[in-house]
């Protein structure tokens, strides 16, 4: 298992905290995006707290993309994986059962993404 953490690691890193501050800022100013996408109900506080989580993760990711040893991102890796996972089913289910604005296959597809890339990741940096 390398000791140093690969590039592409880093990147993964970086492209998930830019995202997850531009969707977390997009949530955090709820009223936008619910006009901007005909969302069919606005929950402030939810909306807000959803922000929140993206920009936390985001920033998570931006502390994780400087360190150079893999034993000390491992945890972090394994936990995004699962995250983005998770997330992608019960956002693909809510897709279904609610009948949302086809923009949440937008929000979907870059869970799918970066959980596919994490799996990657992780893979690479376990040879």
């Amino acid at each position: 298992m390398p000791e140093e953490i690969l590039k592409m690691t880093k990147i993964t890193f970086v492209f998930q905290a830019i995202l997850g501050i531009a969707f977390g800022l997009i949530l955090l100013f709820g009223e936008l995006f619910v006009v901007m996408v005909d969302w069919p109900y606005y929950d402030p506080v939810f909306m807000r707290l959803t922000g929140m989580n993206y920009i936390g993760m985001a920033v998570l990711m931006l502390l994780s993309s400087g360190v150079k040893e893999w034993a000390k991102v491992e945890n972090v890796v394994i936990m995004v994986i699962f995250w983005t996972i998770l997330n992608s089913i019960v956002l693909t289910i809510l897709q279904f059962l609610r009948y949302w604005p086809l923009i949440n296959w937008t929000i979907i597809g870059s869970y799918m993404l970066f959980a596919v890339l994490f799996i990657i990741v992780y893979i690479k940096q376990q040879k």
